[in-house]
């Protein structure tokens, strides 16, 4: 969960994620909206990677206070906050930037099995302005495996809400190398991201404040990895005790 630090303080959050166990109707009945930012636009990017529980997630986002300058209801933000849901050990390779370079980020234990992200800003924001800004991290992602001998199959869900509206967001989901999709929702855009690597992207459009978007994705990959190299010397060595066992057989036969 993430939102903007202000100058008075206030409740107000930004959910772009659950935290562990949590439903989105608990999230609905815990956070408040937050009329005085708008989020222009922003992008997800959820790379799914070999390791089957472990996501990258970027985030990239253009965010604008809707208050008037010089009034009662202006806002200053002077860092984005995001608690992401794993402990601070299973989170790594976070860092943030913005159109300068890149920017402060601090880690620190939050509620709920949580780990605070805080991003500085490069300057503060107030009415009238707008700010384009990233951030990224690797963490457990809400996978469940199916393993076979040759091949794995994957489901990875998740869900986004948001307490401050969004005019658009562009989701971007990305299969590991060599997975083949089987079923998406939404449905979105197969395209190919790059040789042997697939995504699935959609747009989510006029979010309410609070309005729930869930989706899920699943795929079958091939297990190239030493487990597969396990099972075929097994298989191999078994064959070839059985072939030994057959040729002592039918020398003891021959001679019985």
């Amino acid at each position: 969960m993430t939102h903007p630090t202000i100058r008075d303080p206030a409740d107000v959050v930004f959910f772009p994620e659950p935290p562990p166990g949590a439903t989105a109707q608990q999230y609905r009945t815990g956070a408040h909206e937050l009329p005085c930012f708008v989020l222009r636009s922003g992008t997800l990017a959820v790379d799914l990677l070999d390791d089957p529980h472990r996501v990258r997630f970027t985030f990239e986002c253009l965010v604008q206070p809707a208050g008037v300058p010089g009034t009662a209801d202006e806002f200053v933000a002077e860092e984005w906050t995001y608690d992401i849901p794993a402990v601070e050990g299973e989170v790594s390779g976070v860092h943030a930037w913005d159109t300068a370079g890149t920017l402060e980020t601090t880690l620190e234990p939050a509620e709920a099995r949580a780990t605070r992200l805080r991003v500085r800003f490069r300057r503060r924001l107030g009415a009238g302005g707008q700010y384009r800004f990233g951030y990224a991290y690797e963490a457990r992602g809400g996978t469940a495996v199916t393993a076979g001998i040759f091949k794995r199959t994957v489901v990875c869900t998740g869900w986004l809400i948001f307490n401050l509206p969004c005019e658009v967001i562009r989701v971007c989901i990305r299969l590991p190398p060599h997975a083949r999709l089987m079923s998406s929702t939404p449905p979105g855009t197969v395209t190919d991201a790059s040789p042997g690597r697939t995504q699935v992207h959609y747009d989510l459009e006029r979010l309410r404040a609070l309005e729930v978007s869930q989706w899920m994705v699943g795929y079958r990959q091939r297990k190239v990895g030493l487990p597969l190299w396990l099972w075929i010397v097994s298989q191999l060595g078994a064959g070839l005790v059985g072939w030994l066992i057959g040729r002592a057989m039918d020398g003891w036969l021959a001679h019985g």
